[in-house]
């Protein structure tokens, strides 16, 4: 099984047992009230719930040098 496949394994039974996906939003604020969490949105919504998992990715450090574009995804960052 390759990593596509376990991912979206685990995103479907996640999805099964009622977790709520929120993708592509900024978190700026994590605090607990009473036994909940109360996640804190770029936006200024915020979300409660007993458990969060926040998975931040990663962005690449772009050379300053001319023509970097032309080697994105060629191994050079």
């Amino acid at each position: 099984m390759h990593g596509g496949e376990l991912t979206e394994r685990a995103s479907r039974q996640a999805t099964q047992l009622g977790a709520e996906f929120v993708i592509s939003r900024g978190a700026v604020g994590l605090r607990a009230q009473g036994g909940d969490r109360v996640l804190t949105l770029s936006s200024g919504d915020e979300i409660t719930a007993a458990t969060v998992v926040i998975a931040g990715g990663v962005t690449y450090r772009r050379l300053g040098v001319p023509a970097v574009d032309a080697l994105v995804g060629a191994g050079v960052f």
